[in-house]
């Protein structure tokens, strides 16, 4: 993201309504994101695309306890790269 897309991002922000229960929902979304509650996690991506847009609108925010809050989830939850040779290797 460029700064002036982050300014744009931030001045976006600061005019809607955040507080610390916006911050909270913007987490818990993002959480079940991961966990595939809205979104099919068939392919990591997408998921993981929504994810980091919703970081970049708490960091633009100042709330970075709950931006190292999802990147503590997609650590958690991302795939690994020996599940995905073990899971072409059972397939075949």
């Amino acid at each position: 993201m460029t700064s002036k897309e982050h300014s744009n991002l931030k001045t976006y922000i600061s005019s809607s309504h955040t507080d610390k229960a916006w911050a909270n929902r913007k987490l818990r979304f993002a959480i079940a994101t991961l966990q595939g509650k809205y979104e099919c996690i068939t392919v990591w991506k997408r998921p993981l695309q929504t994810v980091l847009i919703v970081k970049e609108e708490l960091l633009a925010a100042g709330y970075v306890w709950q931006a190292e809050r999802i990147d503590n989830w997609i650590h958690r939850l991302q795939p690994r790269k020996a599940d995905s040779v073990r899971a072409v290797e059972v397939a075949h």
